[in-house]
């Protein structure tokens, strides 16, 4: 025994691979096999290779397993005290032989093994942080299990020191933990953070605006699949933090430059706040989505007079040189048509109005609708006969006939739609 412990704890702290092989050969009993045959045949019987030219290295798991349990319950119930002084001295240090291990294999390359032996002390935050710096020897679902499985452990404890220890850790390492997988941070904060705050979890993510929005959408496609009370209840969040949320996904998605994208995430069945996004909308030019909030809180004049607006910025672009290129009159094209797709809509409206309302008073304020829709109308007329009379004074022709045809095809179209919903032909006639 003075022998063995002498190996584990002296030599141990000298080299560990010559430690563990000298321990390994008496606890395992191979110590007549070494002697028997030749070192490589050993190597291939317990799946080891050399480390270098003097020492063994254990590399499979199974093997490290059987060595480390053994040498842990040896040195815990190791009766020290009875030996020699250098044992003694390891007791005045106050490190008992399982830490004398973990010292060692701190400058050792067993970083299997010193999981191991910290987990049976017990410092699983110690555990984590080895995880992290070496994050490229580990599988990252093996990280994800094995802070799983902690959890759920300590939990269980009456004593909540350690879960709550690392509970916290994990806390605020969620941003290297992100970088890990996404996907199997937003599963444990589910499972085991369910209590914490929507938006402080956020900020834990750190300063990675990225990693905040994927975390953000994966949230709120899991709210898209689920119905809005299966959603709260298991992600545990209320109607305000969840309109916080949502405030700030839009913000997130300005910031990193996404907003093409902004358009179809209002679409989605999701309750946005749009009187609260609207500004942000307006004072980041983000036309389309903006136009799409100002029709959902019924306020068409406003976001019809909005579209025109940037319109006249197309329509001085192309009249400041003679451009050729469609893609601009394209884009021209395509908010003259959301143009008259806003009156459209605002005559639907109508329509619903009357399905639902029969009264005098009602009918009174049909026709109060109808007159604001029909003016609609005589707005994009007037914007659309002002750039007509722009092109009649251009005496350079700085507009291109491709655009110049498309326009003649746009009035030719306006007043077609007109004649659906409005007096214009009484009017033109």
């Amino acid at each position: 025994f003075n022998f063995l412990f002498n190996n584990i704890v002296n030599n141990l702290k000298k080299n560990l691979a010559e430690a563990f092989y000298k321990a390994a050969k008496y606890i395992l009993g191979i110590e007549k096999e070494l002697e028997q045959h030749e070192k490589a045949d050993i190597f291939d019987k317990y799946d080891c290779h050399n480390f270098c030219p003097d020492y063994l290295c254990l590399v499979k798991p199974e093997f490290i397993n059987k060595v480390t349990d053994r040498l842990i319950e040896f040195a815990e119930s190791f009766p020290f005290e009875e030996f020699d002084p250098d044992l003694q001295n390891v007791n005045e240090n106050n490190e008992t032989a399982l830490q004398g291990m973990i010292n060692a294999a701190q400058n050792s390359p067993y970083i299997t093994v010193l999981i191991r032996l910290l987990e049976r002390n017990k410092s699983y935050d110690e555990c984590l942080n080895i995880f992290m710096r070496n994050t490229e020897k580990f599988d990252q679902e093996y990280i994800f299990n094995w802070i799983e499985e902690k959890l759920k452990a300590l939990s269980k404890d009456e004593d909540q020191t350690k879960y709550q220890l690392l509970y916290n850790q994990i806390l605020n390492i969620l941003e290297k933990l992100a970088n890990l997988s996404i996907d199997a941070v937003r599963l444990l904060i589910t499972k085991h953070f369910r209590l914490e705050k929507k938006t402080n979890i956020i900020k834990k993510l750190g300063s990675s605006k990225q990693t905040q929005l994927d975390y953000i959408e994966r949230l709120l496609k899991q709210y898209v699949k689920a119905s809005k009370y299966t959603f709260t209840e298991t992600e545990n969040i209320d109607e305000d933090e969840f309109t916080d949320l949502l405030n700030l996904h839009i913000q997130l998605l300005i910031d990193l430059d996404h907003k093409e994208k902004i358009l179809n995430w209002l679409k989605k069945p999701l309750p946005y706040a749009f009187d609260l996004i609207l500004e942000t909308l307006v004072q980041n030019e983000i036309i389309d989505a903006a136009v799409f909030v100002y029709e959902k809180l019924g306020n068409n004049e406003v976001g019809l007079g909005f579209l025109l607006k940037y319109m006249q910025e197309i329509f001085n672009k192309l009249g400041q040189e003679k451009c050729e290129d469609e893609s601009t009159v394209n884009i021209f094209s395509e908010n003259f048509n959301r143009c008259l797709d806003i009156v459209r809509n605002s005559f639907d409206q109508i329509e619903v109005f009357e399905e639902g309302n029969a009264t005098g008073t009602a009918k009174t304020s049909q026709v109060m609708i109808q007159a604001e829709s029909e003016n609609l109308w005589f707005q994009i007329l007037s914007k659309m006969i002002y750039w007509l009379d722009e092109i009649k004074k251009d005496e350079y022709e700085t507009y291109s006939n491709i655009f110049k045809e498309n326009f003649a095809e746009h009035f030719h179209i306006l007043f077609e739609e007109m004649a659906k919903y409005t007096r214009i032909v009484k009017m033109m006639d």
